[in-house]
């Protein structure tokens, strides 16, 4: 029986599906974006296709969130995209050079009265430790993106909802 540790973030967003959508695949707007609050995306590399890759390069400013000290001043993530389908759903493998963990990300979207819902889903994440890094990495990085979107009240609803399921 093997854990696994997951993080799940929800927000509605006033803004319309293919602006989502284009900010979560369009390396230009990934680059405003796609990094907690107080680090800096420096490269977005994408091949945004089943089986293409992405690469994003973010580097840690002074009031970035604490990351494990094998990280250095720059954190760099890689995946392959397993899942697109624009402009509702979004699924890649998760993965920082450097660290030996594959997780995976799924972005679902749907429009609602008040925009567009997005929900995360980061799962099969080995520790509690990498749950927890996750979790408050993205509930930054979500609220980057709200800015970088929409603005400081881009966001109207949020929750976020960590947990440890069990597998047979």
């Amino acid at each position: 029986m093997s854990e696994d540790h997951s993080v799940r973030q929800r927000r509605v967003l006033d803004a319309s599906i293919e602006r989502v959508w284009d900010a979560w695949t369009q390396p230009a707007l990934m680059l405003e974006w796609f990094c907690p609050l107080g680090m800096t995306t420096t490269d977005a590399v994408v091949a945004l296709r089943v089986g293409g890759r992405f690469r994003i390069t973010m580097a840690q400013g002074p009031q970035a969130l604490p990351t494990p000290p094998e990280f250095g001043p720059e954190l760099v993530a890689e995946g392959t995209y397993e899942q697109v389908e624009r402009p509702r759903l979004l699924g890649f493998t998760w993965t920082w050079v450097g660290w030996d963990e594959v997780s995976r990300v799924r972005i679902n979207l749907r429009t609602v009265e008040r925009g567009t819902e997005l929900l995360l889903v980061h799962c099969r994440l080995r520790t509690e430790e990498s749950q927890m890094f996750h979790e408050a990495g993205w509930h930054s990085t979500l609220e980057n993106l709200c800015l970088a979107i929409i603005g400081p009240s881009g966001a109207r609803k949020e929750t976020d909802e960590s947990g440890t399921k069990e597998n047979a």
